[in-house]
């Protein structure tokens, strides 16, 4: 698709919330319930375009399309990105594969793309939402695949979710059998999640989070990970975090 071919898409979305404007006004309120709908899903669908046709390999793009479409603020998969290749550096893995997990930091929740709706609820999954979440790393190494990456940051994609206890998804791995990258980026994910706020729960502070991660440690994240980052990651992240409130629950980070 061209730019040129894109900015009419654009246009043509434009024109059509302006006359979605109208409707909001008069119409009946089921209706427009209906439309607002609709509206954020072409919005949605404008974004993708733009991701697609500017450069399928903008990966900040894609990290920003996906945050906005979960509802996240936009340095969402931006700071998971971050986070992942502080600790990776911590854990001495060499350049190019901190390039890799830089990536699949970006890309983590790529296959929640379909899930959007569900996890914007205010309130905890149901039995078959949860199950169905759970394929969601299986479609994100999927799509990391037709983007063009290489297969190690889409099976990191894959694992993310993966706990050294053997409990985690898709596949039930446990310990080492969970490659080094993954279990990096699976915590990364897990401490953006604990410090921000979700529809179902409020934040935990910086503390609250690092002593989350080590309550955890040998149970669904890596102990020398964890203290890694406990000393190496966490005093940096307090020079420049703000810090959040209220309690964790019991829900999993997503």
């Amino acid at each position: 698709m061209t730019i040129e071919l894109l900015l009419r898409v654009i246009g043509t979305l434009c024109l059509l919330g302006a006359i979605a404007y109208l409707f909001y006004l008069f119409a009946p309120a089921p209706l427009v319930e209906r439309l607002t709908a609709r509206l954020g899903a072409l919005r949605l669908a404008a974004l993708r375009l733009r991701s697609e046709a500017e450069n399928p390999l903008d990966l900040p793009a894609w990290g920003r399309y996906m945050s906005d479409l979960e509802g996240y603020d936009s340095e969402h998969a931006a700071r998971i990105a971050m986070l992942a290749r502080k600790l990776g550096h911590a854990a001495a893995l060499p350049p190019d594969v901190l390039d890799a997990l830089e990536q699949a930091g970006y890309l983590h929740d790529l296959g929640e793309e379909d899930l959007a709706p569900t996890l914007a609820k205010p309130a905890p999954l149901t039995p078959p939402e949860r199950e169905a979440l759970r394929e969601h790393p299986l479609h994100g190494e999927r799509m990391v695949h037709e983007i063009g990456l290489p297969s190690e940051p889409a099976l990191w994609v894959r694992w993310h979710h993966e706990k050294v206890d053997g409990t985690g998804y898709p596949d039930g791995l446990m310990g080492e059998a969970i490659p080094l990258p993954a279990r990096v980026l699976a915590i990364a994910e897990a401490y953006e999640a604990f410090t921000h706020r979700r529809p179902y729960r409020e934040a935990l502070d910086p503390d609250e989070a690092m002593a989350e991660l080590q309550r955890l440690a040998g149970i669904a994240y890596d102990s020398m990970l964890v203290r890694l980052f406990a000393e190496r990651v966490y005093p940096e992240l307090l020079e420049t975090r703000p810090r959040g409130t209220g309690p964790l629950g019991a829900a999993d980070p997503i």
